[in-house]
């Protein structure tokens, strides 16, 4: 599944796209509400809906979960550091795993953040900020 929602109150042009990868609907609507007002959200709930996503919008920021069936979150970051138009896209891993072998995993696996399910929104807004403004990821 994947699906696309922004705050039609401001242009989509205007606000920077970010693609959810997480195999719960749940989930993804929270990220959907949250983020909405600032970012056009773009969510999958499967590897292969969410790196077409990445290939079509090349969004500012992808975020993305380490278990999910078939592919999991640190192959699908692999392949997005494999794939030349995309690999300069900041990844923030959002997971229920903590812990150093986890962080060190997804770092490994071409990850630029790491936080812990369950976050505040003020704290992704300043990652997904601070990430945005500081990518320096070669294109």
């Amino acid at each position: 599944m994947a699906a696309t929602h922004g705050d039609p109150g401001k242009p989509a042009a205007q606000r920077p796209n970010v693609v959810a990868i997480d195999d719960d609907p749940k989930l993804l609507e929270l990220l959907r509400e949250g983020l909405t007002d600032d970012y056009e959200v773009h969510c999958a709930t499967n590897a292969q809906d969410g790196l077409r996503l990445i290939e079509d919008k090349v969004p500012s920021v992808v975020l993305l979960d380490i278990e999910m069936p078939g592919m999991d979150g640190y192959a699908i970051c692999e392949t997005i550091r494999e794939t030349a138009w995309v690999r300069h896209i900041p990844v923030i891993f959002l997971t229920g795993h903590s812990g150093d072998a986890f962080a060190s995993n997804a770092s490994k696996a071409g990850g630029d953040a790491f936080m812990t399910k369950p976050f505040t929104f003020p704290d992704l807004i300043a990652t997904i900020e601070k990430l945005r403004n500081a990518n320096t990821r070669p294109k």
